[in-house]
């Protein structure tokens, strides 16, 4: 030991041990070695996790907050309506349909109470009304294999005549008695009726309705099918209609018709809207039309929808 000291040698084992050097100050070594190059790779490393994080939320976006097509949005609505199967297992039935008109103090100016007759036949709807007006009038309108045919206060009566009456005819010469009911019918279909052939159902995005988001169904025909436009305004989470615009034509400029859909209920299966409300521009009631009693299950009898004999 002494000689070691005095000749000023240090013995291998010694050596190894001062001049080993710890893991993590070695790498501080190298950092300090070689600045720039350490720091460029750490940007490389955070730019490639960065970008992986971007493709990441692109690919969750597209998968999972991507607009919905028409035809999505239509199937949304026709489950949350029920399903269509549960449409198809109606065949038959019938219901009450009151119509109230207002005036601007919303006092009933006229009021009429229609039931309605429906049965589903060859992809077609046959529907026979009977009308009970705020006079006392009762009036039944029908078609069967030999045309329209009508009755007033059980006496025979002119169906084209008792309709306009009514006002169940519009002004196009090739309206029929029951246009007005067929109609009425055929909106409260609606959301099933949007998977009939020749209806263009676009997803037009989201608007405002009463200060809520609504989603935006725009719909169109095949030429050959119709030329009227509908637009529907759609609860996001309920899926279920809120209001419906209905444009004579899809060129149409002018005001559209608009009807607000409330007070939703269940009957054989299926829900849809009990209550349509139609405003003014100054926001007061203009007409309301209440469906009740609705039958969706009790049989007909057969020549249910046919004439009275008497009218034979």
């Amino acid at each position: 030991m002494e000689d070691n000291i005095k000749t000023g040698k240090i013995s291998e084992s010694n050596k190894n041990e001062s001049t080993r050097i710890p893991l993590k100050d070695e790498l501080l070594v190298k950092d300090l070695i070689n600045p720039i190059n350490i720091k460029r790779i750490r940007i490389l490393q955070v730019s490639g996790a960065l970008f992986l994080l971007v493709i990441l939320g692109l690919i969750i976006k597209f998968y999972f907050f991507k607009p919905p097509t028409g035809e999505q949005l239509v199937n949304d609505m026709i489950e949350a309506a029920g399903g269509m199967q549960a449409w198809d297992n109606i065949d038959h039935g019938q219901f009450v349909r009151t119509h109230r008109r207002y005036d601007e103090n919303k006092n009933i100016i006229k009021q009429e109470k229609e039931t309605y007759y429906f049965r589903k036949e060859n992809g077609s709807v046959r529907i026979m009304v009977k009308s009970e007006s705020d006079k006392g009038d009762v009036i039944i309108i029908g078609n069967d294999k030999d045309g329209y045919w009508a009755s007033k206060n059980d006496e025979p009566a002119e169906p084209h005549m008792v309709a306009k009456d009514l006002e169940m005819m519009c002004h196009d010469e090739h309206c029929t008695p029951l246009c007005a009911s067929e109609m009425a019918f055929y909106r409260m279909s609606f959301p099933f009726k949007l998977k009939d052939p020749g209806v263009n159902a676009q997803y037009a995005g989201t608007n405002i309705l009463n200060g809520k988001k609504a989603m935006v169904l725009d719909v169109t025909y095949k030429p050959e099918i119709g030329v009227d436009r509908w637009v529907f305004l759609v609860d996001p989470k309920t899926k279920l209609i809120r209001k419906i615009e209905h444009y004579a034509s899809a060129e149409a400029d002018a005001q559209p018709e608009e009807i607000y859909w409330t007070d939703y209920k269940d009957e054989a299966g299926i829900s849809f809207s009990h209550v349509a409300t139609s405003y003014r521009s100054n926001g007061s009631v203009l007409e309301e039309f209440i469906i009740t009693d609705e039958d969706f299950t009790t049989p007909m009898q057969e020549g249910y929808f046919q004439r009275p004999v008497a009218m034979k």
